[in-house]
């Protein structure tokens, strides 16, 4: 069963408001958190399809858009290398009762950060191959038919 969304509406904010009342604003605003464009336009107030549509015929908030999803993705980075590198502190109970804490830390998400900025130093996984000079790898093949010795095709 799928998990429910619990995002929540920006207050002042009446579902269903056109564009130029500020709803575009909040929606940009959310991205900018790292927000997915749904659960933003939740927050806005808006339908997912609205925002997409608003998207494709406006090139400023495409422009918004593109800049906001940056931003968010910054921030998202930002906390993967601080769980990756910093950690975590994790409960530990011992009887029912909290004892203590452990710092936990995430090798791969460090993994990942590490892959992504270099990636031909760490994206070990893949491999390209062409020919001569760049070229795709010529294949020959050749096939040959031959009778089954009662004279059917094999």
């Amino acid at each position: 069963m799928a998990a429910k969304n619990k995002t929540k509406r920006a207050a002042g904010v009446q579902y269903g408001e056109k564009k130029g009342s500020g709803v575009e604003d909040v929606f940009i605003a959310e991205l900018a958190k790292g927000a997915s464009p749904t659960a933003a336009a939740v927050v806005a107030g808006i339908g997912r399809r609205t925002a997409f549509d608003w998207r494709r015929d406006d090139e400023v908030f495409a422009q918004r858009w593109a800049e906001a999803v940056d931003q968010g993705v910054d921030l998202l980075e930002d906390e993967a290398r601080r769980r990756a590198a910093e950690g975590c502190l994790r409960p530990v109970f011992q009887g029912g009762e909290l004892v203590g804490h452990i710092r936990e830390f995430s090798d791969t998400l460090m993994v990942l950060m590490l892959k992504g900025r270099r990636p031909a130093t760490y994206n070990t996984e893949r491999h390209e191959h062409s020919g001569k000079d760049g070229k795709p790898i010529a294949h020959k093949v050749e096939v040959e038919f031959v009778k089954a010795k009662d004279g059917r095709p094999a």
